[in-house]
């Protein structure tokens, strides 16, 4: 589905109380096509020490999604995410010197052409990456941080659904944790 087709449709939503869409949000979403999602990094660090001891104990996932203010150039517009997930013993989890068991981090970048010329300012830029571009974004990195994970021989970590604010957490799928022995 093309970012225009996603984003008339965002734009056309009623908006919650407080969060109507900026001046010229309809000229921007009429004039984006979607180019591509990429990953420009992966990783998964497993300090397997740790990972060995806290076989059988509950571990806390506290995720943090960032973004940078999306980039113009002439009728290209790039929107930047940032997504780190850190797994620590909960016992662990108050004290700050806790070194995490396993973080999982993941950059990704979406791409748009501006298919006419389109008046754009800051707040406008923001408002199409946290409501249309985040969402074309969030299913490629679900299935990443599962993918890694799994990989990496843990339980697969799920990405929950997005809400309007960010991700509020991850949890672990209910089955039993591998790679422990």
């Amino acid at each position: 589905m093309s970012a225009r087709r996603t984003a008339s449709k965002q734009g056309r939503k009623r908006p919650s109380a407080g969060q109507s869409p900026p001046k010229g949000w309809d000229g921007l979403v009429e004039a984006v096509e979607l180019r591509s999602v990429t990953a420009d990094e992966a990783h998964c660090s497993i300090d397997r020490d740790q990972l060995v001891a806290s076989k059988g104990k509950k571990l806390n996932a506290v995720s943090n999604l960032n973004s940078e203010v999306p980039s113009r150039i002439g009728s290209e517009l790039s929107c930047k995410f940032r997504l780190e997930i850190a797994l620590r013993d909960v016992a662990k989890t108050d004290d700050n010197d806790a070194q995490p068991i396993v973080i999982v981090g993941l950059v990704y970048r979406a791409t748009y052409d501006l298919a006419r010329e389109v008046r754009t300012t800051k707040v406008l830029l923001e408002a199409f990456r946290d409501r249309v571009s985040l969402m074309h974004v969030l299913p490629f990195m679900r299935a990443h941080v599962v993918d890694l994970t799994a990989r990496a021989g843990l339980a697969p970590l799920l990405l929950p659904l997005m809400k309007r604010r960010g991700v509020d957490h991850v949890r672990s799928q209910p089955s039993e944790e591998k790679g422990h022995s």
